[in-house]
């Protein structure tokens, strides 16, 4: 099975269909200041030293800046076997998409 990376359009039923829980991966200040409702915090150096705090049971869908790096935790992450989904585009993606193509 591939890595599945999401487009911020298919967001919203992703959540639905997979229960999934969003984890930001950028540093805590950068969290505070906005980030995707629901999303916990987990930022990626913590996340990459602790794969123990993520439950194998639980889909994930990870996300950072521009999603290069969230990309490449959740790459590591699949390959161990958990289950994982990557956004396309991060929260900038996220972002442009909510405010042009939503009534938010």
């Amino acid at each position: 099975m591939e890595l599945k990376t999401i487009p911020p359009r298919e967001l919203s039923q992703y959540q639905k269909e997979e229960h999934l829980t969003l984890i930001d991966l950028r540093d805590p200040e950068e969290y505070r200041q906005h980030h995707i409702p629901s999303a916990i915090n987990l930022p990626y150096e913590k996340l990459e030293q602790n794969p123990f705090l993520l439950s194998r049971r639980q889909v994930y869908l990870f996300y950072c800046q521009r999603g290069n790096q969230s990309f490449l935790l959740a790459k590591k992450f699949h390959m161990k076997g958990y289950h994982v989904l990557n956004l396309y585009g991060g929260i900038e993606a996220y972002d442009y998409y909510t405010k042009h193509f939503t009534s938010q």
